[in-house]
């Protein structure tokens, strides 16, 4: 066995500096090894005995982030208070805030002064950076991105390839997904869906059971929402509103002021704009146009290159 013998020589401030290393016979006992300590060192103040390292390295530290335990650490946040767990795969810079109860995994990356709160996980290669916020039970994964002053909350998903940048906001428990872009002072709330390669910006919102999907855009002051649906090429722009279980989808626009709600379609490349208002059953499709003060309701369709400036309720019009 080995013995360690700590000395005390009036300037040694760290026991393993004065200490000196004797090998000892295994047959000897208490009263033998104090014997032989002291008949070999002055000054003697402690000693005590080991087998393998005077040091024993602290078995690295495990979290289970849903698919068994995992390396992982507490963030330590720039206020000097204990974050949240983020596994040793992940990044975290020292300029982030990760909240006590908020998880950082994956190949996940948390970057600039962004700050995940609450019980908000970041994970897979998503990234969150800039002054964007992830709080609430919200979640962002695959390989999404999140900058700018970019928020998420609620239990609000982004994932797929989707990006949230500027001052966007999803909340409740809306998702953005696919390819999807959220940007500008845009909101996307309640149920709503935002994916495929849709666009939503400027100051629009999307809410409700809206989706919003393929090509589609939807901008400016404009608002989609109910179970509304826009598609396809189709975009929503100005102030208008698509709303109900209306739906918008090829290339068609609605623009200005219009309104379409009730189970009204807009499709082909028609144009609602104005301040018309297109509801009920009606169809306007193809290369027709509704505009002006009109309104088109019951099972009216306006289709071709029609024309519509007044009110109809019944009849084609082509």
């Amino acid at each position: 066995m080995k013995l360690i013998m700590v000395l005390n020589d009036g300037e040694t401030h760290s026991p393993l500096r004065g200490c000196r290393i004797c090998e000892v016979p295994d047959s000897w006992g208490a009263d033998e090894i104090l014997q032989g300590v002291l008949g070999n060192i002055e000054g003697l103040v402690e000693f005590f005995q080991f087998t393998e390292s005077p040091t024993r390295p602290r078995p690295p530290q495990k979290f289970d982030f849903g698919e068994g335990p995992v390396p992982a650490h507490r963030h330590k946040n720039p206020d000097g208070s204990e974050g949240g767990w983020v596994a040793d795969t992940a990044y975290v810079a020292s300029s982030a805030h990760v909240g006590e109860n908020a998880r950082v995994y994956g190949k996940a990356q948390v970057s600039g002064s962004a700050r995940v709160t609450g019980t908000a996980r970041v994970s897979d290669s998503a990234s969150v950076s800039d002054n964007a916020l992830v709080y609430g039970d919200a979640y962002v994964a695959d390989r999404a991105s999140m900058h700018g002053n970019a928020r998420a909350s609620g239990s609000a998903s982004v994932f797929g390839s989707a990006r949230l940048f500027d001052d966007a906001r999803v909340t409740v428990n809306a998702s953005v997904y696919g390819d999807a872009r959220l940007s500008g002072n845009a909101r996307l709330s309640g149920n709503a869906r935002l994916s495929g390669n849709a666009r939503l910006y400027g100051d629009a919102h999307v809410y409700g059971d809206a989706r919003l999907y393929g090509d589609a855009r939807v901008s400016g002051n404009a608002c989609v929402f109910g179970n509304a649906c826009v598609f396809g090429n189709a975009c929503v722009f100005d102030n208008a509103r698509v709303t109900g279980s209306a739906c918008v989808f090829g290339s068609a626009c609605v623009f200005e002021k219009a309104d379409v709600f009730g189970k009204a379609v807009v499709k082909g490349e028609a144009n609602v704009f104005g301040d018309s208002n297109v509801y009920d059953n009606a169809h306007v499709c193809d290369n027709a146009c509704v505009g002006g003060d009109a309104y088109v309701f019951g099972n009216v369709i306006v289709s071709d290159c029609a024309i519509v400036t007044s009110h109809v309720s019944e009849g084609t019009f082509t």
